[in-house]
């Protein structure tokens, strides 16, 4: 089966490591045309493969493939917060064929979404998306019709939220009244969890319980609230699950310390309608 591939860590966003499996959205869907935002096709490239030997990698791919790259384009793109990849439900050249075969999505792999950089928020470089497909039909001339969504959530104005002594919250999750208000529930894990962090003051693991999605970053300050550089990566518990591990750059936690969590209190989400009619092929 062809699988969409997912990084399962980058560090798009400062303070706050990506993930791959993320949380539904519990925030309505709003109406698309509401967003300010379309997706408009950039290109379809085509790959033939035709091995006339075994691939020296059994790991790599043996069918013929599509890709059909998008951009996210309208007047709202700076308030873009996050974006996933193109979920297609149908694709179909115009012999008739299918170009969805093998094609799946996981639960997660429709949930997943990613931080735009900053050339793409101030729209210096365009927000593109890549959908993967299998081949169109050999004497096929165009997509006669393509259907999917691309999820897009929008935000504005963050709020902090600031922590003090983190290390207190070792095995539980942060005791705060405004974190419950914004919905968002973040559990710090004991040491030892995972096995193969040292259980010292430059560590800090945290699990996202509820309001991922509305997280925009986390930063560490020292007593005296001056930044303490961090640099977050995603991780495995004892248990499997995933966690995010903070590991500080300068200095160390310490019962002084404090944990400022940057929160969108208000996100619109949206899936973009993507629509190809009579796109010509490569």
């Amino acid at each position: 089966m062809l699988q969409i591939p997912l990084s399962l860590v980058f560090l798009c966003q400062p303070g706050l490591a990506q993930s791959a499996a993320q949380e539904p959205t519990s925030q309505a869907v709003g109406d698309p045309a509401a967003s300010g935002l379309r997706l408009e096709l950039l290109t379809i490239n085509e790959t033939r493969r035709a091995y006339r030997v075994p691939p020296p990698n059994p790991e790599m791919p043996t069918n013929s493939t599509a890709q059909i790259m998008l951009t996210i384009e309208g007047p709202r793109v700076p308030e873009i917060f996050r974006y996933g990849s193109p979920v297609f439900e149908t694709v179909v050249d115009d012999t008739g064929q299918s170009m969805m075969e093998g094609v799946t999505y996981r639960d997660e792999q429709r949930e997943a979404t990613r931080f735009p950089n900053a050339r793409q928020k101030s729209g210096q470089i365009p927000v593109m998306i890549i959908g993967n497909l299998s081949a169109a039909a050999r004497g096929a001339k165009t997509i006669k019709t393509g259907r999917g969504t691309v999820k897009v959530i929008l935000a504005t104005e963050s709020e902090e939220v600031t922590i003090e002594n983190p290390l207190q919250y070792r095995g539980k999750v942060i005791d705060h009244p405004r974190l419950l208000e914004l919905g968002v529930e973040i559990s710090v894990l004991p040491p030892g969890d995972p096995e193969n962090i040292p259980v010292n003051e430059q560590y800090l693991v945290v699990q996202f319980k509820r309001g991922f999605m509305r997280i925009k970053n986390l930063k560490f300050y020292d007593g005296w609230m001056r930044e303490i550089r961090s640099r977050g990566s995603v991780g495995k518990t004892i248990d499997g699950e995933e966690c995010f591990i903070y590991q500080i750059l300068n200095g160390r936690l310490t019962e002084d310390a404090h944990l400022v969590v940057n929160v969108y209190p208000k996100i619109e989400v949206y899936q973009l309608p993507i629509v190809l009619d009579g796109e010509a092929l490569p």
